[in-house]
């Protein structure tokens, strides 16, 4: 499958994932987890999201709708040649609400995301060990806001420039209650 390995998804509509694993799953393009088109809802909640890889979107590639992630453990993904280590999301919301986001990677940007026209909410969420090649170990948002919460953020890396986010034609970032240390520019 080019895309959304274990689950594509097209129009409208809801997809609800609770109390399970996703490990070791590929995608030729994009979203080895899931893919996308059109809007929709999905929510992963009290899931496993280990070791998943795509040229773009490591785990998930969204365009439009909402993407939540709940009481959930993100760990090394990778997107190998684009950007969003664990999500690619255009045109709709993210959300990562109680989860442990730890050592995941893209070639280009954005080591946990990519947002483009996106409102992004990470909430009572620790995100470590995240890492880019270009820009933003973090967050890459174009045409956005995102808001962080009651985080711990520590321990990113980068090796150009920007190591927690980057932020192009315009947008908002938001911190609050944060923890923020020991991130890394190169």
């Amino acid at each position: 499958n080019n895309s959304g390995e274990a689950v594509h998804m097209e129009g409208n509509g809801t997809l609800n994932v609770q109390d399970s694993l996703f490990t070791g799953n590929r995608a030729l393009v994009a979203g080895s987890v899931l893919s996308v088109a059109q809007g929709g809802g999905v929510l992963f909640e009290r899931c496993y999201l280990l070791a998943n890889y795509a040229p773009m979107g490591g785990v998930a590639i969204a365009e439009g709708g909402r993407l939540s992630f709940e009481y959930s453990a993100v760990l090394s993904n990778f997107a190998s040649q684009g950007n969003g280590g664990v999500v690619h999301v255009t045109h709709g919301d993210l959300r990562i609400l109680d989860c442990e986001v730890w050592g995941n990677r893209a070639f280009v940007d954005g080591g946990v995301a990519f947002a483009h026209q996106t409102l992004v909410y990470i909430v009572r969420s620790t995100l470590q060990h995240n890492s880019a090649k270009n820009y933003a170990a973090l967050l890459s948002q174009e045409y956005g806001s995102s808001l962080y919460e009651n985080c711990i953020i520590s321990d990113n890396f980068v090796d150009f420039e920007a190591a927690l986010g980057k932020v192009t034609y315009g947008g908002l970032v938001s911190f609050n209650d944060c923890i923020i240390t020991k991130n890394t520019a190169a």
